[in-house]
């Protein structure tokens, strides 16, 4: 009877402790697939967000550029434009006033050595009316 009792009793035991190891083997698998799962949406979320940055990136900095290139361009045209514009305007205001070979007058005027000055048929001087009409303005 005794022997029996403890027989029973360590049965028993034996059956609650193989029910323990069945439920801790069940909650370590269902962590590591938890863990594995957390681990893939990660990696696939951040591999989306940068390919999405660098996406964003590379299409603002393309459209920088031609920006930065059609403004550059429009800049240019119209300052030429508006220079022309004021050449001619101020030639056609002044007649005698040749602003674009004022300078090479001036320095012929003012170095002899540089080329053939022109000279005022009265006073023999350089003639001076294309620099002065400079300062007319």
């Amino acid at each position: 009877m005794c022997s029996r009792t403890y027989s029973s009793s360590s049965s028993s035991s034996s059956s609650s402790s193989s029910s323990v190891v069945v439920v801790v083997v069940i909650v370590v698998v269902v962590v590591v697939v938890v863990a594995v799962v957390v681990v893939v949406v990660v990696v696939v979320v951040v591999a989306v967000v940068v390919v999405v940055v660098v996406l964003v990136i590379e299409v603002v900095v393309i459209e920088v550029v031609h920006v930065v290139v059609v403004v550059v361009v429009v800049v240019v045209v119209v300052v030429v434009v508006i220079s022309e514009t004021a050449l001619g305007t101020i030639e056609s205001v002044l007649p005698h006033c040749d602003i674009r070979s004022a300078c090479t007058h001036h320095t012929q005027s003012h170095y002899p050595d540089t080329g053939p000055t022109r000279l005022s048929t009265k006073s023999k001087m350089p003639d001076t009316r294309r620099i002065s009409c400079l300062y007319q303005l």
